[in-house]
Parts: C-alpha cells; sequence; structure tokens
C-alpha cells in the first residue's frame, strides 16, 4: 500500500508498507520505509500484528530503524469498521484509530497524550491499497 502521513494538515512523509501473513496465519507482518518531504529522514518500520485469545485483544508491536518502539492492545468495532489501540509510555498515552473503508483503504490518526492529558503529539495518514 502507500502510506502518506501528514501533521498540521500537510504531508511531511510519504512511502510504503507490504502486508503479509506469518507463523502459520497467526501473526499479520506489515513492513515499509517512510521518507519524510524534504528527504532528509529516512525510517524502516515492521509491525506485528495478532489476536490475543487470553486477552480478547488485538496487540500490535511496532520496531523503528530510529530505535523506537511501540506496544498497544486493541478492540475491534465491526459496526463501524474502526480499530482503536491504546498504548502506554513512560508518562504517555498513546491511542490509534485506524478506519477500514470496504475497498481495503485505511484511514487513521494517533494521538499522544502526557499525564495531564494535554495532547502533545497527533499525526494521521492514510494507506490506500494497490491494485493488485
Amino acid at each position: 500500500c502507500d502510506v502518506t502521513i501528514t501533521s498540521k494538515d500537510s504531508p511531511f512523509m510519504k512511502g510504503e508498507a507490504t502486508t503479509k501473513w506469518i507463523l502459520n496465519g497467526r501473526f499479520v507482518q506489515q513492513t515499509g520505509l517512510l521518507i519524510s518531504s524534504d528527504g532528509a529522514m529516512v525510517i524502516k518500520v515492521t509491525t506485528l500484528m495478532t489476536y490475543d485469545e487470553e486477552q480478547k485483544a488485538y496487540r500490535t508491536w511496532s520496531f523503528f530503524s530510529n530505535g523506537t518502539t511501540s506496544e498497544s492492545s486493541g478492540k475491534w468495532d465491526a459496526k463501524n469498521r474502526t480499530m482503536t489501540s491504546i498504548g502506554r509510555g513512560t508518562g504517555t498515552t498513546t491511542t490509534t484509530t485506524a478506519k477500514f473503508a470496504e475497498n481495503g483503504n485505511e484511514e487513521w490518526s494517533i494521538t499522544t497524550k502526557n499525564q495531564n492529558n494535554d495532547e502533545v503529539a497527533r499525526i494521521s495518514g492514510t494507506n490506500t491499497r494497490r491494485k493488485q
């Protein structure tokens, strides 16, 4: 898919991602490459996703080439075709909301708040499925 990330309503990163089932279909692996609009920043990312039957939640782990990582737990809302995940860091809570259109395209937003519930970061984006 093609990925576009915006912050403050302007595109600042674009890239691509490839998704496939791995480990006997228990995990989805997404790998991607993101490049800033000025070409100065290049980030590779690998994400693993699965459904955790014990926790009754979708689990996600992401690893970035700049050394950052994230882990979250999410719930699926079938009626609205939306996944909402919560990740907790040191003094922060990050909420990711992804809405999946019938055509497989995805619109998402990520909001990070500090321990005082003040918003400290927000990005949004789209993942557009390529025609096969």
